[in-house]
């Protein structure tokens, strides 16, 4: 955090925003899973799907070969949408053919990371830096089409940009941040109250 005060737009905000402490590293697979269900959708509306997607299985636990047992319509009828059943099957059948662990991730470099769980039909950029912030706790992840950072970023430093004269601006201000960028990330969420799940 002292690095980062550095910088004279976060050190407006260090101290004065609080942030929540991160779980221990988690389990890409199941991350991933909770991902691609909540996409679009509330953080109830995720949650209500997600419980009723995980009741689904034995003893609740959730692994790539049980969801590849499950057929479409059981899938739909937990509330999943039509391409987020088939996105569901993706995540596990990727899991499946890789069934990396998390020391399997911790030697992987963020790009190999990001362009490997890209590969994933229904995985996105956006997703895949979560799991990199959240997941494996990376600490240089800075999501530049994230609306909350760009909000963040628009409202600490003032700016009235859009487009890609924002992500122009964002991306020469967020320089300093390196190599901490994810935690400046959590500031700016925390800053407008809109930290992901």
């Amino acid at each position: 955090m002292a690095y980062l005060k550095k910088d004279k737009h976060l050190r407006k905000i260090i101290g004065k925003v609080s942030l929540s402490s991160l779980e221990k590293e988690r389990d890409v697979f199941q991350d991933l899973v909770r991902s691609v269900i909540g996409q679009q959708l509330s953080v109830k509306a995720a949650s209500t799907i997600y419980g009723r997607f995980k009741a689904l299985f034995t003893k609740k636990e959730i692994t790539p070969r049980k969801i590849l047992r499950k057929s479409h319509e059981e899938l739909r009828n937990a509330g999943l949408s039509n391409a987020k059943a088939k996105y569901i099957r993706e995540v596990a059948l990727f899991s499946l053919k890789h069934n990396y662990d998390i020391q399997t991730w911790r030697k992987m470099e963020d790009e190999s990371a990001l362009q490997l769980l890209t590969e994933i039909k229904g995985v996105g950029i956006w997703t895949a830096q979560m799991i990199l912030m959240f997941s494996m706790h990376r600490p240089d992840v800075f999501p530049l089409k994230d609306v909350g950072i760009q909000n963040g970023i628009k409202k600490l430093c003032k700016l009235k940009l859009e487009g890609k004269e924002l992500e122009e601006k964002m991306i020469r201000l967020s320089k300093p941040w390196r190599p901490y960028r994810s935690l400046a990330c959590r500031l700016l969420w925390a800053y407008l109250d809109n930290e992901p799940d």
